[in-house]
């Protein structure tokens, strides 16, 4: 990503002196003063209970998932209940992809915090690319492994399905999930990812990760971000912002055992969280 660069001359990241965002297409610059549609409460929907069986079938079971996410969720509803907004928060069994389809209407802003995953070319058959990118909800222990091929899979929220959901009006979805911006091009535009899919279903703006990232940082990032949005900052200024805090941090050793020492903070840890759209 633009904010890892190096300014030249300096020790510096390009993140430390610019705000940047990305837009999915040109039109996004002409439709960022359109009127947008009446919408409903906050959405904030993390640490789900992907051990939820929603019937009595079995499936592969998976145990790699952290738990930093139990109280990542939790902290962004209180960051949102201070503001005075009115906020859904959908944990454990209710995380289940179905809540972002039953609501009448669409939710001002949506926060997902789970694991995300991109199917690369080599791992799937591409039938519809929409159906290579995805996030685990309530139930994904017990369904066999997406392979880009299968439109619907309970406990599996893909590209797809994220098209048929109504977001016209959402001012910001944050996709606090590992790989969700990455996509394969196609379609003669943008990559079809994730952060792709919600764009086309109506999103304003979609904050979204290039890779894999770990949990603990992740976590206070999005604190530092969802803090800075909810005074009112521009989306792209308060990622910067959080990213510069987050960067001072490695510099001084604030996620190491020993705090006496500084490490580089190198652009994996903390550049993988970019800004779409307005």
């Amino acid at each position: 990503p633009w904010a890892a660069l190096m300014i030249p001359g300096s020790e510096r990241y390009a993140a430390e002196e610019l705000s940047l965002r990305y837009v999915i297409s040109a039109r996004d610059l002409v439709d960022r003063h359109a009127k947008r549609g009446q919408v409903g409460p906050d959405l904030v929907m993390a640490d789900c209970d992907y051990e939820l069986r929603p019937s009595d079938r079995l499936g592969k079971w998976r145990s790699d998932f952290a738990v930093a996410l139990e109280t990542e969720g939790p902290r962004i509803y209180q960051q949102m209940t201070d503001d005075q907004a009115t906020v859904s928060l959908r944990t454990q069994e209710n995380a289940q992809k179905e809540a972002l389809f039953g609501q009448p209407l669409p939710p001002r802003i949506l926060y997902l915090a789970t694991h995300g995953k991109f199917l690369e070319a080599t791992d799937a058959r591409v039938d519809d690319p929409f159906l290579c990118c995805y996030l685990a909800m309530a139930g994904y222990n017990f369904v066999p492994d997406p392979d880009g091929r299968s439109p619907s899979l309970p406990g599996v929220l893909t590209g797809a399905e994220v098209l048929l959901a109504n977001l016209q009006g959402t001012e910001l979805v944050v996709l606090s999930a590992c790989q969700s911006g990455r996509g394969i091009a196609a379609y003669g535009h943008s990559a079809a990812s994730l952060r792709h899919a919600f764009h086309l279903a109506g999103a304003r703006a979609v904050v979204s990760s290039l890779w894999s990232v770990a949990d603990e940082p992740t976590g206070e990032l999005m604190v530092e971000l969802m803090d800075r949005i909810l005074q009112g900052q521009d989306k792209a200024e308060a990622l910067r912002a959080a990213q510069v805090e987050m960067i001072q941090r490695l510099r001084t050793g604030f996620y190491e055992q020993d705090k006496t020492k500084s490490y580089p903070a190198h652009p994996f840890l903390w550049a993988a969280f970019a800004v779409s759209g307005f």
